[in-house]
């Protein structure tokens, strides 16, 4: 926890917000925390919080998970990121918002975001957004404007249900439109002509039935269809005309339908019968009763039930509809509360041992256990994703055998040869000199030992340094040198010399990188024939011939 915000670090160096616990009313979502960048906010992150008012969320947010802002009934205001992306229920429930600042690339309004928002007015979508989810804008009484993006091209039959006030902005001849047309919901163009006006038809319930926009001066033909008025037990209604002006429109018209009442006609003897038939929750048949007027239907003895879905089961409470003095036809549905459903995540190890047992919701997240040692093989992780749960599940530990760990040997050889004229020995350790000609080895050197080897030569000689005879460099020019045994030690002691009928011959690789290594230097008589050594490497190269 940090900052009043608690959040795990991710493998990936990256941070995820959890919760809120601090005291702050107007709160900014800090960029890191220890040093480390925030990028995600887990589901359900400030779900509940009653104290906070305001959020500003930082463009290093790249996903809020669904539910982050559930039933926030404080909050007013939120500031989101450009590029994020963002989860169902974000916003349900939030009593009190009354603007957003949404992602200026978000490509979805997902199901249920601003579900039962009773103070939001207006929203405007951003170009990207070409979805509108189930009961987006569902339950906001006073949500008077929804600005709609020319690409939208997928908006739910349930998006703005029970939003009384809804209107859709947007463009002509566009999917929105097509739309607002088809769900009775008014629209206004944000392109049409400033002299543009609106002829909107009502229901005898005050409800939209058409909204058709009209230019300053034109005409319109009522809708071909007409609406209709529920009976009464003693009266019907027939829909007679409506009452508005459709001709050389000037301002915006609302018309509202009149119908004609008539009684319905019955012997004073008959005794009207009505139909109450009872369904499931899923619509299928359960009774249906022939009760009379006035008298109470009987409840079916059999508890109706729901199929349950991926994440909950459903509970009946009561029936939707009273059925206690029948009047009229009724369908009657049961009310069901949702029970979630958990889904068990069984741990094993490699040979089938339980671990441990977890249960989460659908599409829930659990925490794995420690897996356990075992001798000679290492955890390398578990077989499965458990991020999401959407099944009963069963997680298997998987490891990796050890590889075999090799025995270091504790003694090596140690070779020691002289190249040079005459007159020159080695010594070893402040051991007896060894004069030229004698190859000095010690094939049982202790590994870790600290070795001395010194250089002795005559007055006219010029000692050149100890070689390493694999590459040719000179590892140093001091007569003495001192190194610590590896277990595999080779090296030379060169000299040059000024006496009279020797000649020295010296191979060196003046290739780029390597300038100046010596591969071998010989010591002959005048007209002696030369011994060539081994051709060097040299990577991307091919070697040719001697100087």
């Amino acid at each position: 926890m940090d900052d009043g915000f608690k959040f795990t670090k991710e493998t990936d160096g990256t941070v995820t917000i959890h919760e809120y616990v601090g005291s702050s009313e107007n709160v900014s979502v800090p960029t890191t925390l220890l040093n480390k960048s925030v990028n995600k906010i887990f589901e359900y992150a400030f779900m509940n919080n009653t104290l906070i008012k305001s959020m500003i969320i930082p463009t290093s947010v790249a996903y809020i998970d669904r539910g982050a802002f559930y039933g926030c009934t404080s909050l007013e205001s939120v500031q989101l990121p450009r590029n994020c992306t963002i989860g169902q229920y974000m916003f349900y429930g939030c009593t009190s918002l009354t603007s957003v600042s949404l992602p200026s690339m978000l490509k979805e309004v997902p199901r249920y975001c601003f579900s039962r928002c009773d103070s939001l007015e207006s929203v405007s979508l951003p170009s990207t957004a070409k979805v509108i989810g189930d009961y987006a804008f569902s339950d906001c009484p006073e949500l008077k404007s929804v600005y709609v993006s020319r690409y939208t091209n997928s908006i739910s039959d349930t998006a703005f249900e029970d939003s009384p006030q809804a209107v859709i902005y947007g463009y002509m001849d566009t999917y929105a439109y097509e739309y607002a047309m088809e769900h009775s919901i008014p629209f206004c163009a944000v392109d049409a002509d400033p002299e543009t006006y609106y002829v909107t038809f009502y229901n005898y319930d005050g409800s939209i039935f058409q909204s058709i926009p009209v230019s300053k001066g034109n005409s319109i033909s009522f809708p071909s269809a007409v609406p209709v008025k529920p009976s009464t037990a003693t009266h019907y209604y027939e829909f007679s005309y409506w009452s508005g002006n459709v001709v050389n429109i000037q301002q915006h018209e609302f018309l509202y339908p009149v119908f004609e009442e008539r009684e319905i006609e019955k012997e004073e003897t008959q005794i009207n019968t009505y139909s109450v038939v009872f369904l499931n929750g899923d619509d299928v048949f359960i009774d249906v009763q022939t009760v009379e007027e006035g008298n109470s239907a009987v409840a079916p003895s059999a508890i109706p039930t729901k199929s349950p879905s991926k994440s909950h089961t459903y509970v009946f409470e009561k029936w939707d509809t009273d059925f206690s003095s029948v009047t009229e036809n009724l369908i009657v549905r049961p009310v069901f509360s949702e029970v979630p459903i958990e889904y068990k995540v069984v741990f094993l190890t490699s040979d089938g041992t339980v671990i441990e047992e977890q249960y989460t919701n659908y599409e829930g997240s659990v925490n794995a256990p420690e897996a356990p040692e075992i001798d000679g093989y290492t955890f390398i992780g578990w077989d499965k994703d458990f991020d999401c749960v959407t099944e009963n599940m069963t997680v298997t530990a998987q490891y990796e055998k050890n590889k075999a760990e090799v025995a270091l040997p504790t003694t090596g050889a140690l070779k020691i040869e002289i190249t040079g004229g005459t007159g020159f020995s080695i010594a070893v350790n402040g051991s007896s000199a060894k004069p030229q000609g004698t190859t000095y080895i010690n094939s049982k050197m202790p590994v870790g030992t600290e070795i001395a080897v010194t250089a002795q030569g005559t007055d006219d000689a010029e000692f050149l340094g100890w070689v390493n005879p694999a590459n040719g460099t000179i590892i140093t020019n001091d007569i003495t040198y001192t190194f610590i045994s590896s277990g595999n030690d080779y090296f030379k002691a060169m000299f040059s010399t000024d006496l009279i009928g020797v000649q020295m011959v010296a191979f060196v690789n003046t290739k780029s990188g390597s300038y100046g290594r010596y591969l071998d230097v010989q010591y002959y008589s005048t007209e002696d024939e030369i011994s060539f050594p081994e051709a060097p490497v040299q990577v991307g190269f091919d070697f040719v011939s001697w100087s």
